[in-house]
């Protein structure tokens, strides 16, 4: 693995090449103002996020379906 690190914007952006997998990944990480509102929306977001929905009902449910999908 090569990690390769490049300028963006006011950040900065981390690349890893590798012919290890098959597939790719881009996960993105940046830092934003926390104020009572956002905190609260984030707080809501995260919560329906792991409780999922009414066909897959829980975390687990839903990892299955995503790895079908795989």
């Amino acid at each position: 693995m090569i990690p390769i690190r490049m300028k963006a914007g006011k950040g900065e952006l981390l690349a890893i090449k590798t012919d290890k997998f098959k597939t790719e990944a881009l996960t993105l990480s940046m830092p934003f103002p926390m104020d009572q509102r956002r905190a609260r929306l984030s707080n809501l977001l995260f919560n329906t996020i792991r409780r999922g929905c009414r066909k897959y009902p829980d975390i687990a449910s839903l990892s299955r379906t995503l790895d079908d999908l795989y």
